[in-house]
């Protein structure tokens, strides 16, 4: 009889830490965002309307908490593995448009120059790139069924997102 109490107090105590501690665990920080929106108006010599593979566009300035001014590569917080590899970001293209990324890969390609590749967690055969160049950034993301978008470095810190029109560019 004692035996079987002493299992019941192990379950109990078992039931107790998995709910203490399992769901914090489980109870993540929310993900930082790839992009900050840009304030200022743009008068950009390429808006949507004059841009013919563009459906839409915008400007933004990359988040510093990931990508600080300046700096050459990604870094992502709360890493679970040194090469940054399983790393989860929000990628907000667009207003309503917010995607959880996974890291599957970075690679150095030499001083000032490195490649990110991940994966768009809810649309399978997605794609995201993002390379970078003495503190120059550009992507492209593919999203089966959703479309295909670009990051494109605009100056001064700033960077435009642009959804291309995919009919459009296949008959240019």
């Amino acid at each position: 009889m004692a035996s079987w109490h002493g299992y019941g107090l192990g379950l109990i105590v078992a039931l107790l830490w998995t709910a203490a501690f399992g769901a914090s665990q489980k109870a993540s920080a929310p993900l930082e965002r790839l992009f900050l929106p840009e304030t200022r108006t743009i008068l950009s010599a390429k808006s949507s309307t004059q841009d013919p593979v563009a459906k839409r566009l915008r400007h933004v300035r990359l988040n510093p908490a990931l990508i600080p001014v300046g700096a050459d590569a990604v870094r992502f917080p709360a890493s679970p593995s040194a090469d940054q590899t399983g790393s989860k970001i929000l990628l907000n293209l667009f207003d309503g448009d917010e995607f959880v990324v996974t890291i599957r890969r970075v690679e150095s390609k030499g001083r000032g120059r490195s490649v990110c590749f991940g994966v768009i967690d809810a649309i399978p055969g997605s794609h995201l790139i993002l390379a970078s160049r003495e503190g120059v950034f550009a992507g492209s993301i593919l999203m089966p069924g959703r479309g295909v978008f670009q990051i494109q470095y605009a100056g001064d810190t700033l960077y435009r997102i642009v959804e291309l029109d995919v009919e459009a560019v296949r008959f240019r």
